[in-house]
């Protein structure tokens, strides 16, 4: 009798190593191409049969990713030669205690197959990659997270190993209050991400990179008390702006540069220093999408004082707004309740709509904070255009103004789909009747609930 054979031992060598790299990269629960988990999994994949593991061990592609957690000479020789000269992926992590400044300076050797490279590292391990200069061809993505100590952050500015990479793209850097960039080859890059960078800095940085589509600022330093920033100088190419706690001052500059950008984030964690603000409202023509991520009481004429912007195009918006009020101090304060933070965003909300003159089509609301039901009708009178909207709320759906959204071919005429997503917990029999009322008032619109925990 002929022996069957496995469907899986049929398919091509080639395909099954796709396959195999697809499920350990999917195998990471934090999506990264590296770590433990597809270390882990790689060996157990060589232990299921003699052709996988001839697979395994003769495919060069699952081989090309080095984790931080390799931290031994030999298994970084063993990548080193299984990945038979393909591009490398590489995330270096020094631990004290446990880090050999060998395995960095290993790594420098095979500088030419560097793809996508995140470097985390003492400043002062620099003198480890002087021979990496002018051996970059196919580096298209650098993360460099460097320590606080200012002295050891010269040395990141002054190494010259990543000024010539013709290849590179992408990069992302973390060198804490560094006054003045490092050297790479800005005029490439696509896309950058700054943290803790001096804002000056940055902003003196920016006629150099003429490709830049994306930029990134998290915690920029605010150091334009005795600065001078020219006025009236814009870049235009940029379409994708974020910031993150970042001073009013430095958004509102940012803004003013980049009067093209067309999708636009703002994250606040952390309270912006109360400064005087130039209120004139900011002109931004192609702005299609925002995205507002609030975690700490700010209030809404502050907001709206700072995002004062004109965005006639603006078709989407997303906010979100944590639970705020959780500090001992905020908690005794009746300016931090849940309801008082909840209505005073939702009126931030309505303003920044009436301001920008748009036809907002897609709404998401997820708001962790409290609110009369009044305001949100407000917001809705202001949105007579929307066909998408999205609403997670955590105090149930009672704050909804369901009454005044009846009938929805009326207050809402346009909207073809509903999302909402509601605590599990007992809901009135009026608000039910309302909603019911809602649901029957649009036999058209496509209504999803989903209760969470």
């Amino acid at each position: 009798m002929a022996t069957q054979t496995a469907p899986v031992m049929t398919l091509y060598v080639d395909l099954l190593t796709e396959i195999f790299d697809h499920v350990l990269r999917q195998d990471d629960p934090w999506s990264q191409p590296y770590g433990p988990y597809r270390w882990k999994a790689l060996i157990t994949l060589t232990a299921v049969c003699a052709f996988w593991r001839s697979v395994c061990l003769g495919g060069p592609l699952l081989w090309t990713q080095i984790g931080p957690e390799l931290h031994n000479l030999n298994i970084i020789h063993l990548h080193l030669e299984r990945s038979d000269g393909y591009p490398l992926t590489i995330h270096y992590r020094h631990d004290p205690g446990i880090g050999d400044t060998r395995v960095l300076a290993l790594l420098a050797q095979h500088s030419e197959r560097w793809l996508d490279v995140t470097l985390m590292f003492p400043s002062s391990f620099c003198t480890l990659l002087s021979s990496i200069k002018g051996r970059l061809p196919l580096l298209k993505t650098l993360i460099w997270i460097s320590g606080m100590d200012l002295d050891d952050l010269q040395n990141a500015r002054n190494f010259p190993g990543f000024e010539v990479a013709p290849s590179l793209q992408r990069s992302h850097l973390l060198l804490p209050f560094l006054k003045e960039m490092i050297i790479l080859p800005w005029s490439q890059l696509t896309q950058l991400t700054c943290e803790y960078v001096h804002y000056t800095s940055l902003h003196s940085t920016l006629p150099l990179m003429p490709n830049l589509s994306l930029l990134a600022v998290r915690k920029p330093v605010n150091d334009l008390v005795n600065a001078i920033i020219p006025r009236g100088v814009t870049y235009p190419q940029l379409l994708s702006l974020e910031v993150m706690d970042c001073d009013f001052q430095i958004l509102r500059s940012l803004l003013h540069v980049f009067p093209k950008v067309d999708n636009l984030t703002i994250v606040v964690l952390e309270k912006p220093e109360p400064l005087v603000l130039d209120e004139s409202t900011i002109a931004l023509p192609y702005l299609s999408s925002i995205h507002l991520d609030v975690h700490r009481y700010l209030p809404g004429p502050l907001l709206s004082r700072a995002i004062q912007i004109y965005a006639p195009k603006l078709s989407e918006l997303d906010f979100e707004v944590a639970r705020i009020g959780d500090d001992s101090k905020e908690r005794d304060v009746d300016l931090y309740s849940p309801r008082v933070v909840g209505e005073s965003m939702l009126r931030f909300l309505t303003d920044l709509i009436i301001n920008a003159r748009c036809s907002l089509r897609t709404l998401k609301l997820a708001f962790a904070v409290d609110f009369d039901c009044a305001e949100m009708a407000a917001l809705f009178s202001v949105t007579p255009d929307l066909e998408v909207l999205e609403i997670a709320v955590s105090h149930g759906m009672e704050c909804i103004p369901w009454r005044s959204m009846t009938p929805a071919l009326q207050t809402l005429p346009q909207l073809k789909t509903f999302d909402l997503y509601i605590p599990c917990t007992t809901v009135e029999p009026t608000t039910l009747s309302d909603l019911v009322a809602f649901v029957r008032s649009n036999n058209r619109l496509d209504i999803g609930f989903l209760c969470m925990d």
